[in-house]
């Protein structure tokens, strides 16, 4: 497989070229109102410019389930990630004897100063954009179209970005306010964080910092240029942080079926 990927000659693309995986982890309250604020914006440039974005991690919705039935492009594609989202809640937790809402946030979460799943899932929804949702794929799906979709895919952080690989990203944006190593042996994995004293003292794992919108020292558009700058880079070849940490975690997702 390498040596038929030297063979393909490099050649120029368009934004509309892109599809772009959305994913956070770690997160805290900067996540939320700064770094995936940020994607969102770049989200919805892409998608203004004919390119794809993907949304999975479908258990870091519940709580905004609501908000995101009512962005599908169609009352249908809006009902189809509302049950996604749903059964996950209710038929492989609660019917295993698990409450996801007791579980969620995590400790890190709760450690870094998000106080509810909803709380988290609002934050989460936000990397996103503003555009309508143009379908809702199942896990393991490739995704050969044009738009916003959203991929039904377990939240763990590895299997997600495995999730997002599988249906075709061709790069991972990962915002996290409180750290995260992780990448992939596919799909560069961009780490995105909105807490300036993670991205000091964790410099090694970040690629970009978005804190400035808090401190008020940039305005979201100037960040959003930044971010989109960066991704071209590596869109262009330069390695990630997770790339050159050797960071290549693959996790698939055990599927089954309801009865």
């Amino acid at each position: 497989m390498q040596k038929e990927a030297d063979a393909v000659p490099r050649t120029e693309a368009d934004l509309s070229d892109l599809i772009l995986g959305l994913e956070c982890g770690g997160s805290d309250p900067t996540s939320g109102f700064s770094s995936n604020t940020v994607l969102g914006l770049v989200t919805d440039e892409v998608i203004d410019a004919g390119g794809t974005a993907i949304l999975s991690e479908t258990v870091e919705c519940i709580g905004a389930e609501h908000i995101l039935r009512q962005n599908g492009r169609t009352p249908e594609i809006g009902e189809q990630i509302y049950q996604a989202i749903l059964d996950w809640e209710q038929k492989r937790y609660e019917e295993s004897g698990q409450d996801v809402r007791c579980g969620n946030p995590s400790p890190g979460n709760m450690a870094g100063g998000i106080t509810t799943l909803t709380e988290k899932s609002l934050g989460c929804i936000h990397k996103a954009g503003s555009r309508p949702f143009d379908g809702c794929f199942e896990y393991g799906q490739w995704i050969d179209r044009k738009g916003l979709y959203f991929v039904n895919a377990a939240a763990s952080d590895v299997l997600s970005v495995t999730a997002l690989a599988a249906a075709g990203a061709t790069l991972v944006a990962f915002t996290t306010g409180l750290g995260n190593p992780i990448g992939n042996p596919v799909t560069p994995v961009v780490k995105i964080t909105g807490n300036h004293d993670t991205a000091e003292a964790l410099c090694e794992i970040i690629d970009i910092d978005t804190s400035a919108s808090i401190r008020g020292e940039k305005s979201l558009p100037e960040l959003k240029s930044e971010m989109l700058s960066v991704f071209a880079e590596v869109m262009n070849g330069k390695k990630t942080r997770a790339e050159e940490n050797g960071a290549n975690e693959l996790s698939i997702n055990q599927c089954y079926s309801y009865a």
